[in-house]
């Protein structure tokens, strides 16, 4: 009996080695540029957990890079995704506060808002709230026509829809006055 808890305490650090050493790479929209992500760092991620675990793949990494798995993200480019990983590591490392993240997400529009969506593609939780956090702290306190202007949106309204709406919201004004 002894044999069995010693050659199974023995056994442990054998597998927290293995996961250690465990990788698969993300191959980028391109089909050319990939990223490494451990084990630790595509976790992170539920959708690619759950695809490693439906198609039972066990990414056991080595010295072989040729035998690391590698799975596609076609909605993901290489920019976007080294960011990604980024992310997944320094949270792995413990080095995300609130200071990292203001200069993490401090990109062009178009950069944040693809981060999101390879946040909400991946379904990488931590990410997506981050970078919504990221967008919402962008467009607090902006009048509507200023949060056109920063995501690139024409205003599809003539001046009478316009006007028509200002009527119509003059209770909203009347309220927010009020506070």
């Amino acid at each position: 009996m002894a044999e069995s808890t010693t050659s199974a305490a023995a056994a442990a650090p054998q597998k927290e080695e293995s996961d250690a050493n465990t990788s698969i790479y993300l191959v980028a929209s391109d089909g050319a540029s990939e990223v490494k992500f451990t084990k630790a760092e595509y976790s992170q991620s539920v959708t690619i957990k759950n695809m490693l675990e439906d198609i039972l793949i066990t990414a056991e990494g080595g010295s072989d890079d040729k035998n690391i798995p590698r799975v596609p993200v076609p909605t993901v480019n290489i920019d976007v995704l080294e960011r990604v990983h980024t992310f997944c590591s320094q949270v792995v490392a413990g080095n995300v506060d609130d200071a990292w993240k203001k200069e993490f997400f401090n990109v062009p529009v178009p950069t944040l808002l693809n981060i999101m969506k390879a946040s909400d593609y991946l379904d990488i939780v931590n990410l997506t709230d981050s970078a919504a956090t990221a967008i919402a702290m962008l467009i607090h306190g902006r009048t509507p026509d200023e949060i056109r202007k920063i995501f690139g949106i024409k205003c599809d309204f003539t001046e009478e829809e316009k006007a028509k709406l200002a009527k119509e919201m003059e209770w909203c004004d009347a309220a927010m006055d009020e506070k």
